[in-house]
């Protein structure tokens, strides 16, 4: 993708948990990251005792891990609801396809997030990804290939979703 672009790429993260994804192409220098989680609250609470969010743990790993070869910021992104926080060359997105209640909400915001592709990794767990990929199916090009995994763990998929 950076030769056909010429520079990194600009990557978005979605539903980054704790940034392994974004932070290791950022790490890695091959892309530009913006990783994301919606700030929802949790039971944990910060060196100072203050309540933490997903979002507060995810920007705390980012700055744990500079300097960065590529550069990464933590940014607050609600599926359907808000709008990614800038253009971006690429999406990418790790075991986001467990919640089927939140299908419509991540299909809106893959095709609010034009021009870019996308590649989900996900384990199959309730058969209904495929709902999912029907869903998105009206913006991008599906393509599904195998993710290996240990001996015993559930099928593994990486789906490539190619922008129409």
């Amino acid at each position: 993708l950076a030769a056909r672009l010429g520079r990194r790429p600009r990557v978005l993260e979605l539903g980054a948990g704790v940034g392994l994804v974004g932070i290791g192409l950022a790490r890695l220098g091959v892309a530009d990251v913006v990783v994301t989680d919606p700030a929802i609250a949790t039971a944990f609470e910060t060196g100072d005792g203050a309540a933490a969010t997903t979002l507060d743990w995810l920007a705390a790993n980012v700055e744990l891990n500079e300097p960065l070869a590529g550069s990464c910021a933590a940014e607050k992104l609600v599926w359907g609801e808000d709008a990614a926080p800038g253009a971006f060359d690429l999406v990418v997105g790790a075991d986001l396809l467990y919640e089927s209640s939140q299908y419509a909400a991540l299909a809106q915001t893959l095709a609010d997030a034009a021009p870019a592709d996308a590649v989900l990794a996900y384990l199959r767990r309730v058969r209904g990804e495929d709902r999912f990929l029907d869903r998105v199916g009206a913006d991008f090009d599906v393509e599904l290939s195998p993710l290996a995994l240990a001996a015993g763990a559930r099928d593994g998929v990486v789906a490539h979703l190619w922008r129409r």
